[in-house]
Order: C-alpha cells, then structure tokens, then sequence
C-alpha cells in the first residue's frame, strides 16, 4: 500500500510539474510569436510610408522634368528662344590614319 501511495504521488507531482513547464513554454512560444508579429506590423508601416515617401518623390520628379518648368526656369536664367535659322551639316569625313604610314 505504501508503494502504491508513493508511486501515485510521484505521479502527481511529475504530473504537476510536467504542467507547469508546458505552461511556461506555451507562454514563451505565444510571447515569441506576439514579439514577431509587432515587429512584423512595424516592418509594414514604415513600407508604407516609404512608399508615400516614393510617390511623392516621383510627383517631385515628374513637375521638375517637365518642359514647362523647364522653360520657366530658363526665361528666368535669361534664355531666350533662338531666332536665327539653324544650319544642318551633313556628315563630315574624318582622315583616318593607316599603320602602313609609319
């Protein structure tokens, strides 16, 4: 009978303890899991603002590198637009130079 008492309470408490660590990892796993998942909703907004951060960036871009800035810019450098005709010349040879002519 003693043996029977000991062995049941060994149980138990193997039992209890046995409960106690799968608590515990159960509470790191889920503390784990829930630490990633900040980090990954972290991770999402700064992508997001980036992306604002690019978009308008690209807009910056687009009204920099128009031609109406462009012209503006320049009349306010004092360019002005060319009246004199503008001569086109056909394509011009180049001497070239043999190694034979050394």
């Amino acid at each position: 009978m003693k043996k029977t008492h000991r062995s049941l309470k060994f149980a138990t408490v193997f039992s209890f303890v046995l409960l106690v660590l799968s608590i515990c990892a159960q509470v790191f796993v889920a503390n784990k899991a829930a630490v990633k998942g900040m980090e990954i909703s972290g991770l999402e907004q700064r992508r997001a603002e980036l992306t604002r951060d690019t978009t308008v960036l690209q807009l910056n871009l687009a009204n920099l590198a128009s031609l109406a800035y462009v012209e503006t810019e320049a009349s306010k450098m004092g360019f002005v637009h060319g009246t004199a005709s503008v001569a086109v010349i056909g394509a011009v040879a180049v001497a070239a130079i043999s190694a034979s002519s050394f």
